[in-house]
């Protein structure tokens, strides 16, 4: 039988619902979804409810044991001499695997990465698996460098699957970072692309960025973090779009002085009513950050006004969403 524990391995209980008098694996993916192959390596057996009912899987005619992924819904049962079963859905649906399979049988398998493996045979066999379809992104390098008051970014890829586009983020703290733009990508390719981006807003001192690249299936994963040290002159006010935006209970809007002056930010509903005072006070020449956080206000659009004593005006959109 299956048995079962409840308090880390203390307690076992006998399951006596599926009647499997010898068991040869189990594997469960999810708290609730698990799957387990008879002793005599004929039937295999899943649950969805954390072991309380079992059924029978029809499609597969032999099971012995499992062999995994890297994706813990990508894994290949093994189904005695000769016999190979793969399913990248959880089990729902099953190909199976034919080709260069040794007569002898197959054994254990290991994917250290999804599209590579190992495996051993009969008689001494060690087996290599490689998946040449599989084309993951990897990228090269990722620079930047100041070139006529603006932040030129730079980087390369050697390969990309699925590659929807690069975000370029940007921070002034590596705490708080926000979107700058957005960089199409080649889908999927094996050649070396070359890609660059612009960011013509900047402000003196340290400036950080990194890429977010996104697949179509909106995965992504975040780049290395590089940084920018710009010894500029600010000679201009600016207001910068907050971050998170749309935001929950907290954001933080940047802004640059470029000399002594008295400083206002607040925060307006969609009539225009003066709703938050973020800012009133008097700032010397420099970068500052304003934060608006744990407000009491519905989900909707607000704006946020910067107004100095020297007559500067500027506006931003943001979006509340609780």
């Amino acid at each position: 039988y299956i048995h079962q524990t409840t308090d880390g391995g203390l307690n076992w209980i006998q399951r006596t619902d599926i009647q499997l008098y010898f068991t040869n694996d189990i594997y469960f993916t999810e708290i609730d979804t698990g799957f387990v192959t008879d002793g005599f390596g004929i039937d295999l057996y899943k649950t969805f409810d954390g072991g309380l009912s079992w059924l029978r899987d029809t499609t597969i005619e032999t099971a012995h044991y499992f062999n995994y992924f890297p994706n813990k819904y990508h894994w290949i049962l093994n189904g005695g001499v000769g016999q190979l079963w793969e399913t990248t859905d959880n089990g729902f649906s099953w190909t199976e695997i034919s080709g260069n399979i040794p007569s002898g049988g197959f054994g254990r398998f290991q994917a250290p990465k999804e599209w590579i493996g190992y495996a051993v045979g009969a008689v001494g066999l060690i087996l290599k698996y490689e998946d040449t379809s599989y084309v993951p992104l990897e990228l090269i390098s990722f620079d930047g460098k100041i070139e006529k008051d603006k932040v030129f970014l730079y980087w390369q890829t050697a390969t990309e699957l699925n590659n929807r586009g690069f975000e370029i983020e940007k921070s002034f703290d590596k705490e708080n970072w926000f979107k700058i733009g957005f960089v199409e990508g080649r889908g999927t390719t094996t050649d070396i692309n070359y890609y660059s981006y612009i960011d013509s807003e900047i402000s003196s001192g340290i400036q950080y960025y990194r890429l977010k690249q996104i697949d179509y299936d909106g995965s992504f994963e975040f780049s290395n973090i590089i940084e920018v040290n710009i010894d500029l002159d600010i000679i201009s006010y600016h207001l910068f779009q907050n971050f998170p935006n749309p935001f929950n209970s907290s954001t933080v809007i940047y802004f640059q002085v470029p000399g002594k002056s008295l400083i206002n930010i607040f925060v307006y509903d969609i009539k225009g009513e003066k709703i938050l005072e973020l800012v009133n006070d008097e700032k010397e020449k420099g970068l500052y950050k304003a934060e608006l956080e744990n407000v009491n206000l519905p989900s909707g659009i607000y704006f946020v006004r910067m107004i100095t004593s020297t007559g500067f005006s500027a506006v931003i959109k943001i979006t509340l969403i609780k």
